[in-house]
């Protein structure tokens, strides 16, 4: 099936007179398109993110069962009708519609989308990013693209992701959603700016000591004298399993067992 997408657009109009983030981010709440073909004749109306995520899921397991069980010939043909083929217009839809988590998912899934080459990725993936920047720093999900972002900082190149993560505090509300854009943009900057980094670092943990990107900066400047046995713990952040957040602190002066396990 062939389909002109949100993301091909983008990297068409690179070149152009046209910015790749004027594709994305009306900056009201909404995600606007310029240009772009309608995604499938399929009806998309009655359909969530939830409900799309599953079933590409479920087809991704049936694609991954038959290049399996197919031999050496038939593997060509059945890579040409990869999934994603079908499904990326469905979320280029939601997140048209201003669905968030369907831009993220357009941005983790980019690799598995053939149409979209290598070196077009970038032009691809900004507005993606700038949309993201501009609607949905405050979603509860948010983490997963400030995650996304640094994961693809060599792609974006240094100065762009910088500017969107810029943008991403500016818009950031909470102290943990600082704190999160923050030690990100900590992690990017890492290898290139060790000095900027550490500041950052230095910076949540003296401004926002009460979330767990404090505990993830401490955790990263440990010292071996941090450890020594009859020391004070020092606080941290966590989530129950039923989504309860919680600190340390919060137990100080109570018998509290921790419990620390793994699976090998």
């Amino acid at each position: 099936m062939k389909a002109t997408t949100l993301l091909t657009a983008a990297v068409l109009v690179a070149g152009s007179a046209i910015p790749a983030s004027a594709l994305f981010a009306s900056g009201n709440g909404s995600t606007e398109l310029t240009g772009a073909a309608a995604p499938t004749a399929q009806d998309t109306a009655t359909e969530t993110f939830e409900s799309v995520v599953a079933s590409y899921d479920k087809a991704q397991a049936k694609f991954k069962e038959d290049i399996a069980a197919a031999d050496k010939k038939e593997r060509k043909a059945i890579r040409a009708n990869h999934p994603i083929n079908e499904y990326w217009p469905r979320f280029e839809a939601m997140g048209q519609a201003g669905e968030g988590r369907a831009l993220l998912w357009l941005a983790k899934n980019i690799r598995t989308n053939r149409a979209i080459k290598s070196k077009d990725r970038a032009a691809a993936l900004k507005p993606l990013y700038t949309a993201l920047a501009a609607n949905h720093v405050n979603a509860d999900w948010f983490e997963g693209a400030l995650e996304s972002l640094a994961g693809q900082s060599r792609v974006l190149g240094i100065d762009d992701t910088r500017a969107l993560l810029g943008s991403m505090l500016e818009k950031a509300e909470s102290d943990k959603g600082k704190a999160g854009v923050m030690f990100y943009h900590a992690q990017v900057l890492e290898k290139e700016a060790p000095e900027e980094a550490a500041a950052l670092m230095a910076e949540i943990l003296e401004k926002y000591s009460g979330t767990k990107y404090a505990m993830h900066a401490r955790a990263a400047n440990a010292k071996p004298e941090d450890s020594v046995v009859g020391k004070i713990a020092p606080n941290f952040m966590a989530e129950s399993i039923d989504g309860f957040e919680f600190s340390l602190e919060d137990y100080r002066g109570k018998v509290t067992v921790l419990d620390f396990y793994g699976f090998w």
